[in-house]
């Protein structure tokens, strides 16, 4: 097994709540994994410390993918999903992210807002955004993008 698929998970920011902002060298994928209820600040605070790991990321490695995995949320308030639209997405480009791979549970609170922010996000045209059930599923769409596998 080569160095690159054996790499560990790398915590660069976390929550009280167990929110977190981690970075996976094997894709390469930064991976924002939502717990619970986020409440704004805490939400717009990991994103703003994201678009410094992007930038530096993308220096490192050429491209890096953006996981959103929101198996373990609950909901993620309106104005901050259109902060996120408005407001993220943008410096988030600039900074160099171009796939985002939101993880979605089936039946959930989060199902609409995932939506509304993927079809907006999509119109943009900046970021490619895609929605998946599981992580394997959402590393797999990203993996054939970055590495061409």
């Amino acid at each position: 097994m080569d160095s690159k698929s054996e790499a560990k998970l790398e915590r660069i920011y976390s929550i009280d709540n167990g929110t977190s902002l981690d970075f996976d060298p094997s894709g390469p994928y930064i991976i924002a994994s939502w717990v619970g209820f986020t409440m704004s600040e805490e939400f717009r605070s990991l994103l703003e410390k994201s678009i410094e790991l992007i930038e530096e990321k993308v220096l490192t490695y050429n491209e890096v993918g953006w996981i959103s995995d929101f198996s373990k949320g609950e909901m993620v308030v309106d104005d901050d999903i259109r902060w996120a639209v408005e407001n993220w997405n943008g410096r988030a480009h600039k900074a160099g992210l171009r796939y985002n791979a939101l993880i979605i549970p089936e039946n959930s609170f989060l199902e609409v807002g995932a939506s509304d922010y993927t079809e907006t996000t999509e119109k943009a045209g900046e970021i490619t955004a895609r929605q998946f059930l599981d992580i394997e599923s959402a590393k797999a769409w990203l993996n054939g993008i970055l590495n061409g596998k």
